[in-house]
This record gives C-alpha cells, structure tokens and sequence, in this order.
C-alpha cells in the first residue's frame, strides 16, 4: 500500500472540518519524498489541529518507536544515501534507537500549515528523553539536543546548549524534562523542551527562575481554568540561545497516566475528551464545529484494503493551549493508526 492508498483510508475516518481532501493533499505533497506508504502502516500518524482556524489543515507528524517499519526504512535509506547527507545522519541516528544509552523513541514533525508548495522545509526531530532526570541511564537533554542538531545538519550552538541546560538546572523536585526537539522550519532557531511534573504552585515560579519573558499572570490563569477538567499538564517551552521565548504550551489531559504514557492515550476513548473538549468551546477557544468533529474523530473502525481487513484507530493525544502577550489559542493533538487486522 503506497502513501496516497494509506492516507485515502486514513482520511475515511477522519472528520473533514478537521483534515479534508485539500488538507490531506497538502500533508501528501510535504511527505511523500520522504516517506513510504508501506512502513507507515501500522505506525501512528501523528497530527496537529488549530482548533481556532476554520481552515481544515493540519501538521504531521509520524512516530519512530524502536525497529519499527518506518524506523528500518529510513535506516535502510540512509545508508544508500550519500555520506554526509540529512538522510544518512538521520539514519545513522535511528540505528542506535534501540542501543543503550539512547533515547528509545520519538517523531519526525512536518510543518504543513502556512508551507508554500514550492517550499520542502527539513522536517524537525522530536526525542524523547527518559525521562530525565529520573531515568539515570538516559543522555541529558543538552546531548540530545545536541546529537539533534548535527542529524539536522544545523551547526552547534553552544549558548543555545546553555540555555537548555539552565532550564534542566531550574527543573523543580519531581519535574522532569520527556522530550525535546528542533524545527528547521520555523522562522527562528529553537528547542522545543517538554517539561511535565511542575506543581501548578511552582510554575510562576519557575518560570521566573528560568528568565520567561511571556504573561507569567495570563499562564497561571489558563493553567487554573483548564486544570478545572483536566488531571495533568506539561508544559512545552521554546528555548532559543538566548533563553526561552515568550510564548508557552500549556499540554493538558483528563488521562490519570499522563502525557508520558503512549498506552494511556491510544486507548482513550471520546468519553475521555467530552468534558475538556466542551470546556475549550465554552471559552472561545476551539470553533463549535472542530470541538465535534474532535470527539467524532475518537474511535476504531475496519475497512477493506488492497491485502485484507485493515483496522483504523483514532485517539486524542489531547489540546495544547498557547499563551503569548497577544491572548490564547488552542491546538489539538490526535494520531490514527492503520494495520493489519489479525
């Protein structure tokens, strides 16, 4: 099964207010130089919704877990590539996935909205990391960022290493840092650094530890209204050389098990979402339509594909809420999953 096949039986079970036949023609034309339909099954699709925007358009962003098919692929082709190439740093990197010492997974990220045809932007590389620092054994955050650069070909930075450590340095008792990441596509240089187990207490506080220049008042706030439905938050913070900019993720679930928890997500159901959903739409944040087509998205489904039965799975990996000086808008996070039924 080729990517278009792929995606024209993804895209059966997924609301068009969300992605339609546009929107999916535009993640096709980002993607399909880079990745093949065939290791992208069973592999989970990821995507990112403005719940705000009533353009149905979205990123990507598919996951690299362990020696998956996807993983071996792109392994596969950067050792045919040629030496010094992204492609062969990339595949370089994935060989170790599995190695001691390394990261064990994590997601290439494709920009999609507001991409001109005429660009290909590199993809960004997202890394778990542990977590750090509760796993002893895995690289700190500042190795992995700084292993992710030169995949990405981008030259190292030694103060924007610094100012990702600082952030490490600042974590509170119990915070912990669950993945990183660098954008090439993005119009200023940056790392993304995912920080979960902040006390909703402690985050004015450690954002001012860290030099946070955004509405520390404005983040409390929201972090107090959403907390009203939902059970844990994470907050994803972009770390450029001279320290972090003023915007902020407020990544929220209603799942007990956390973001961390890959199992807890793409088993939840859209009983696990209506509340928080709901609330988003209450506050102006999401379009009414886009909050029902997100609990229209959650579920599981069969179709008949080229080589048998295919199971389609849906699941929210749930809303994240952007605070800058200028106000709030909310992001939806969701992934489908298509393999083989047994």
């Amino acid at each position: 099964m080729d990517i278009e096949e792929l995606f024209a039986v993804a895209g059966r079970f997924v609301p068009e207010e969300l992605l339609d036949a546009a929107g999916w023609a535009k993640v096709l034309d980002r993607v399909s130089d880079d990745l093949p339909g065939p290791a992208l099954m069973s592999n989970v699709l990821g995507f990112e919704f403005r719940l705000w925007e009533d353009d149905p358009s979205a990123d990507f962003g598919p996951t690299l877990v362990g020696s998956t098919a996807l993983v071996d692929s792109l392994v596969d082709r950067g050792r045919a590539a040629a030496p010094g190439s992204r492609a062969a740093a990339l595949g370089e990197f994935l060989s170790q996935l599995s190695g001691d010492g390394w990261p064990a997974n994590g997601a290439l990220e494709y920009d999609v909205v507001g991409v001109h045809s005429d660009e290909n932007p590199d993809p960004g590389l997202f890394m778990n990391t542990g977590p750090y620092p509760e796993n002893t054994g895995a690289p700190h955050p500042v190795e992995v960022v700084d292993i992710i650069a030169d995949v990405l070909g981008l030259p190292r930075d030694d103060d924007e290493l610094e100012a990702v450590r600082r952030v490490c340095q600042a974590l509170p008792a119990g915070a912990f840092v669950y993945h990183v990441g660098t954008m090439p596509s993005r119009p200023q240089r940056a790392v993304r650094v995912a920080v979960e187990g902040v006390e909703a207490d402690d985050v004015a506080r450690f954002l001012g530890q860290i030099g946070w220049a955004g509405p520390i008042g404005l983040v409390e706030e929201t972090l107090t209204d959403m907390l009203s439905v939902a059970a844990r938050f994470a907050l994803a913070l972009d770390v450029a050389p001279h320290g972090p900019l003023p915007h902020i993720g407020l990544e929220v679930s209603t799942l007990a098990d956390g973001l961390t928890c890959y199992d807890g997500w793409l088993a939840s159901t859209r009983r696990d979402w209506q509340q928080l959903t709901e609330h988003l739409v209450a506050r102006d944040l999401c379009l009414p339509h886009k909050g029902n087509a997100l609990l229209e998205f959650c579920g599981l489904d069969w179709v008949l594909g080229p080589d048998g039965v295919l199971n389609v799975y849906r699941a929210l990996v749930g809303p994240k809420i952007v605070v800058r000086d200028s106000g709030v808008q909310a992001k939806a996070y969701a992934g489908v999953l298509v393999f083989p039924a047994a």
